[in-house]
Parts: C-alpha cells; sequence; structure tokens
C-alpha cells in the first residue's frame, strides 16, 4: 500500500487559523517545542490564514510557521489548502486554540507508522470556567463513545488516504472534523486497515465558547444530529462565521 513506511517519515503540521493572534502564539510555541523532541529534520509547520483581519498571519510567522493562504472562509477549505500545499507523508491538523503535549508528535509517529494505521486521531481536554460546562462536557463525552464520534481538535493522516478521501467536505460549515473521522473510519474497515485514537495523552483545547453559552444550547446545537442535519446551514453557525468568539 503506498502508506507503507519506507525510511523517515516525515509529517506535515497544518493550523487552520482565522482571527487568532491572541491564542496562536501559545498553540505554535507547544508545538514547536514538540517538534523539537520528535526531531525538527522530519517536520514541517503550516498555519492557514482564513482571510484573517488581525495580525494572525504576522504571530504565524513570528512562531516560526510557514503561512499559506485560504480567503474562502469555509474550514473545511483551510485544511484542505494547508493539506494541498504541505510536503510530508503524515498531515497532521491542529485547531488554533489547541495546546498540545510535549509528545504528541512522537506519539502521532509512532501511532502512524505502525502496522495497518491510516491515520487517527487524538483524545481532548477541556478546562472551562463554569461548573455546569464540566458536567455538560461529561454528557458529551458519554454521548462521543456511544456514538463513536471523534472531534477533530487533533486529526492525522496518510497523505495518500486523504487525498483517496477527497480531503475535508467543504460544503459542512461545522462538524467537518467528525464527518472525516467518519469516513476515514469506513475506508479503514473497507480496506482492512486501522485508525488509531491516541488516548493516553490530550490535547487541551480552548473552551471559550462553550464559557459563554446556555448549556441548553450547547445540548441542542454541538451534538452529533445537528451537525448531520445543520453542518450545511450557514446561517446556523454565526459563531463561527459572522461573529466568532476569540
Amino acid at each position: 500500500m503506498p502508506y507503507t513506511v519506507r525510511g523517515n517519515v516525515k509529517l506535515s503540521v497544518i493550523v487552520p487559523a482565522f482571527n487568532e493572534q491572541a491564542w496562536l502564539p501559545h498553540t505554535l510555541r507547544r508545538i514547536q517545542r514538540a517538534i523539537d523532541i520528535a526531531g525538527r529534520e522530519d517536520f514541517e509547520l503550516i498555519v492557514v490564514d482564513n482571510a484573517s483581519t488581525d495580525r494572525t498571519v504576522q504571530v504565524a510567522e513570528e512562531n516560526g510557521a510557514r503561512v499559506v493562504r485560504e480567503q474562502h472562509r469555509v474550514i473545511g477549505r483551510a485544511r484542505n489548502r494547508g493539506a494541498a500545499e504541505a510536503r510530508g507523508d503524515v498531515l497532521v491538523f491542529i485547531d488554533a486554540d489547541t495546546l498540545v503535549p510535549d509528545p504528541l508528535l512522537v506519539r502521532i509517529r509512532e501511532a502512524a507508522a505502525s502496522a495497518g494505521c491510516i491515520g487517527g486521531a487524538v483524545d481532548i481536554e477541556y478546562k472551562p470556567r463554569r461548573r455546569a460546562v464540566a458536567w455538560y462536557l461529561k454528557y458529551d463525552r458519554f454521548l462521543s463513545m456511544l456514538t463513536h464520534l471523534t472531534r477533530g481538535a487533533t486529526q492525522f493522516c496518510w497523505r495518500e488516504v486523504f487525498n483517496a478521501l477527497g480531503g475535508y467536505d467543504t460544503r459542512l460549515w461545522i462538524g467537518e472534523d467528525i464527518d472525516f473521522y467518519r469516513r476515514l473510519s469506513k475506508y479503514a474497515r473497507r480496506n482492512g486497515r486501522d485508525v488509531v485514537f491516541i488516548d493516553d495523552i490530550r490535547v487541551e483545547t480552548s473552551a471559550r465558547l462553550l464559557d459563554r453559552w446556555p448549556v441548553p444550547r450547547m445540548i441542542t446545537r454541538l451534538n452529533p444530529l445537528s451537525f448531520q442535519l445543520d453542518g450545511r446551514k450557514r446561517e446556523l453557525w454565526s459563531d463561527w462565521y459572522d461573529h466568532p468568539i476569540r
């Protein structure tokens, strides 16, 4: 198969970003530290600027990332643009508001190089300020386990498989990461391959939106059914596109 390991595996870390000048320095510094630990010669770091109007581009360049641009403000387009510009064998997608642990890229490289693996995802941790949000997240985690839902704050995939799947669905305004992981899992089953869910370490993703939303709204809007039914309705996702919380 094209994703059989031969020699050193090159990884491209891709960070899509829109108006993330506040969060991005922390995210990129943590990624750079993980790259140093894993071996810098096997990695590249790309930030996809998704039509930002703040200092996202300058911040990315100041923190050692190569910047590419995607002017159409759709998260799937930004992810796919990064993949198209990447040079690595394995594509690693990390959200701009996500802090990674030091051994993350070592673990991803090990997982990707394991027999039969075509990609996977990394477990997520949130640290909300509100107790009600913490309880909601327990419910959400239970629901995710029941539905085999995997959110995409950090996902990875062999390039050839990514291309075979057509990348992320650019018709989706939200939930494109969940959709991609679902299609990746189906592809693995059809081809006798595996996806790897890394849960011995976690990435920490911002709870900034959850800390401002009422819990009933979270339950009704941020669930697998809502993403499936309403993911293509842009007007429902203004908190991501029209006045995103930053």
